[in-house]
Formats: structure tokens, C-alpha cells, sequence
């Protein structure tokens, strides 16, 4: 399951229906504030990933994944974005979107987050501070394993 907060509805709805066809479970949201309610109501259950909008009204993403992370230390998020980001702290994100993008980079975002979750809930992984599928930050289970 991948949790997608988006303020422009007909994105939401395009990755939604993309994630579907590939046979990936989503859910939209539009905007920060309705994700946090979610995630702080009694059906919510983590997603593989977040991919979170950095220009969402009110809260922006890079904030959103900032207090999501404080619930959940290890939730992978992706940042999607179309103008310049700051410089995000890397251990924040799996993986920068810049739109507009190609629906296989998408696609092949979503299997290396897919495997990624795979090997750390069997704890198969060699942890190593770059992710082995590929993806662009330091892994949170990295930095989390490594503490213990």
C-alpha cells in the first residue's frame, strides 16, 4: 500500500489509477492535514511509502514527513517536487520526484521501495548507508539497525 498526499486532484487520481494497473494498492490524500488526521485515527495501518507533494497548501511535504516521522521513524517517503528543493536532510527521504516525470520511473520507484520493505521486514538486508535498489538517501532501517 502506498499513501499519496496530493493537492491537485486529477494528479492524485493519475497516480492512483497508474499504481493500480501496475497491481500497487494506493490511497490519495489532498492535503497534509487530512493525512495526519489519518494517521492518528484508529484505521490507519503504514504504507510501504509516502509520496508527499512539497508544495501542499498549509503544511508543505517536506514538514508532513517531518511529523510523520516523529510517530514513525522508519516510514520510507518520497518527495515529490517541481520547482528547487532546499537541500532536504537526506535521511528524511527515499527518493526526490521531479514532475513532470515518466510513469517508468515511477513504476520502478514503487518496486525498489516494494523490495526494500521486503528485506528489511525479513531482515534479510545488508544494511549500507546507500540503498542497495537504488535509491537516492541514506536508508532510515540503516540508520535505525545501526543503533542497535
Amino acid at each position: 500500500m502506498f499513501h499519496v498526499v496530493e493537492d491537485h486532484h486529477e494528479l492524485g487520481s493519475v497516480l492512483q489509477e497508474v499504481m493500480a494497473h501496475a497491481g500497487h494498492e494506493s490511497r490519495t490524500f489532498n492535503s497534509a492535514e487530512s493525512y495526519l488526521a489519518h494517521l492518528d485515527g484508529q484505521s490507519f495501518v503504514p504504507p510501504t511509502a509516502i509520496l508527499a507533494d512539497y508544495d501542499l497548501p498549509g503544511l508543505d511535504g517536506m514538514r508532513l514527513i517531518r511529523r510523520i516521522r516523529k510517530t514513525l521513524p522508519e516510514q520510507k517517503a518520497v518527495i515529490i517536487y517541481t520547482v528547487a528543493l532546499p537541500e532536504p536532510p537526506r535521511s528524511l527521504l527515499c527518493y526526490q520526484l521531479r514532475k513532470p516525470f515518466a510513469i517508468e520511473t515511477l513504476l520502478s520507484m514503487l518496486q525498489a521501495l516494494l523490495h526494500c520493505e521486503r528485506d528489511c521486514l525479513a531482515r534479510t538486508a545488508s544494511f549500507t548507508p546507500q540503498c542497495r535498489y537504488g535509491l537516492e538517501s541514506h536508508c532510515p532501517f540503516y540508520q535505525h539497525h545501526m543503533k542497535h
